[in-house]
């Protein structure tokens, strides 16, 4: 069970996602940072600063912060969506289809989830059928 928030951390997660929507990154920066770090591994606040990272497309540490996220609030599949969204952009499509595969089995009726495997397995299949038309027997 995570703890609650007080009044003062949710406003700054708040500020946060206003400042992010208006493309003042500075900003939401300075809101995440006056988050005390007691409160720095809720689920609501890892959130925030995954989606700092991910619009500064700093994808390596939007990964690390999903990672921490997947732990720390192992009854939702947030944190797999965001790590799975991470593997995208960082075209890693072996560790995509892993992390997909364990969310789906994880939380099997997650349409979301569902489908991007479906997608994902599609894809990789596509290009491996151009792969092998183009280089017949080559793996």
């Amino acid at each position: 069970m995570t703890k609650t928030l007080p009044e003062s951390v949710e406003s700054a997660i708040a500020q946060c996602g206003a400042f992010l929507a208006s493309g003042e990154r500075k900003r939401a920066l300075v809101a995440l940072q006056s988050i005390p770090g007691e409160f720095l591994a809720h689920p609501l606040v890892l959130t925030a600063t995954w989606e700092y990272y991910a619009q500064g497309k700093d994808w390596e540490r939007a990964l690390a912060v999903a990672d921490i996220l997947v732990a720390a609030d192992l009854d939702s599949p947030q944190g797999w969506m965001l790590k799975t969204e991470c593997h995208a952009n960082l075209k890693q499509h072996d560790l995509l289809h892993e992390s997909l595969s364990a969310a789906v089995s994880l939380f099997p009726n997650n349409a979301v989830l569902v489908g991007r495997l479906e997608a994902v397995r599609a894809s990789l299949g596509a290009a491996f059928n151009i792969k092998e038309t183009i280089n017949p027997g080559l793996n």
